[in-house]
């Protein structure tokens, strides 16, 4: 699928998307064409939280994504590490969601694809130990509670503000 040059488009990751074997394990996935630009800009992908008022049954699905350049190499890719947590009340959000933005500035570069998945690992049935207070925070910030294969996602694109500090990859 093409990207816009500026605007969303929703889309889902479930059981009629392509399956591939990542290096971080088979993973659901969607790619992306993106557009012909002239100037640098920002692609913003959410991943929306399903039955997130309830802490115990809410599913997400954590994007991850690979940049392709024009023969299909990956150029970068992010981690887990990038994503954001942001709520209805903050920013531009309408649901929670896993937010993540990258930066692109065509000149000079062949990247032309964006392929957005999960890991596989997060799926993997982990023993926790939880010894002391500061072992169970962070046994909470890694456990990726309510990981799913599947998810519902908007990816948006817009030309990066001229004063816009260059998002972390």
């Amino acid at each position: 699928h093409a990207l816009p040059a500026d605007g969303s488009v929703d889309f889902a990751i479930d059981r009629a998307s392509p399956l591939f074997e990542f290096q971080s394990g088979r993973s659901f996935f969607h790619a992306f064409r993106l557009p012909e630009a002239n100037a640098a800009y920002v692609v913003e992908i959410r991943s929306f939280l399903d039955d997130a008022a309830s802490p115990r049954s809410a599913r997400v699905f954590y994007p991850v994504v690979a940049v392709l350049t024009d023969d299909f190499l990956v150029s970068r890719a992010t981690d887990l590490d990038a994503l954001r947590f942001d709520l209805p009340m903050l920013e531009q959000a309408t649901a929670p969601a896993y937010r993540l933005r990258l930066p692109f500035n065509p000149a000079g570069t062949r990247e032309r694809y964006v392929v957005v998945y999960t890991p596989a690992p997060l799926f993997a049935a982990r023993g926790v130990q939880v010894t002391t207070p500061a072992s169970a925070a962070e046994a909470a910030r890694n456990a990726y509670l309510g990981a799913a294969p599947f998810g519902r996602l908007r990816i948006t694109l817009r030309t990066a503000a001229g004063g816009e500090p260059e998002p972390a990859v």
